[in-house]
């Protein structure tokens, strides 16, 4: 049995149309939509009822742009998104997803005392590249490298490694271990590795 809105109003003319009580064909009831007469596709509801009911959907079928801020000073919030819960999704199902700022601050720490939750996942189905002036990694515990296949560190000037203790295995496949496995013998002599320069 199809749906009606039997107290539904509309106001149009050949540019637009509002109507107070529409019912989209699949069943949904908006309580407000907002559409150009240009092409129907470009539109604003407010749904009442159905399988979208509470929603707000915007629709443009080209260019759909947000500005403000023309009063704000620098350092001021312009554009605030806030999902109060559930999560957030930015798809570009045939296009780039690009971001410009004078920062860009990414952070996952909402909830900082459980330990659950605070991940940052980066994949990709080539390449990931991080290029600047200074690329710093720091890992308060733990800090992995790991490839399925080759693993390079290049240097055009000087490479240093240092370490409290250093150990280096070439036999990781075949069971050996990363780790010494006996202390090692205290050295009077100060090497080159323990000064935190090792040339190869």
């Amino acid at each position: 049995m199809e749906k009606e809105s039997r107290d539904a109003i509309r106001y149009g003319t050949r540019n637009g149309e509002l109507k107070l009580g529409h019912v989209h064909n699949d069943q949904v009831l908006s309580a407000v939509m907002l559409r150009s007469g240009y092409d129907y596709r470009h539109y604003n509801t407010l749904d009442g009822e159905g399988k979208r009911a509470g929603w707000t959907t915007n629709r443009s079928p080209k260019v759909y742009q947000i500005k403000c801020g023309d009063d704000l000073k620098k350092g001021d919030v312009a554009f605030i998104l806030d999902a109060l819960n559930g999560d957030i999704v930015l798809r570009a199902r045939n296009g780039d997803i690009r971001m410009h700022a004078r920062n860009i601050d990414i952070k996952a720490n909402e909830n900082a005392h459980n330990n659950s939750q605070g991940f940052l996942t980066l994949e990709a189905n080539e390449k990931i590249e991080l290029r600047s002036k200074n690329v710093e990694v720091n890992g308060s515990s733990v800090v992995k490298f790991f490839s399925s296949g080759s693993c390079e560190i290049v240097s055009k000037a000087s490479l240093n490694f240092s370490a409290g203790i250093m150990a280096m295995t070439d036999n990781f496949t075949s069971g050996g271990s990363s780790k010494p496995t006996r202390k090692p013998p205290k050295i009077e002599k100060e090497t080159q590795a323990e000064s935190g320069t090792l040339t190869l």
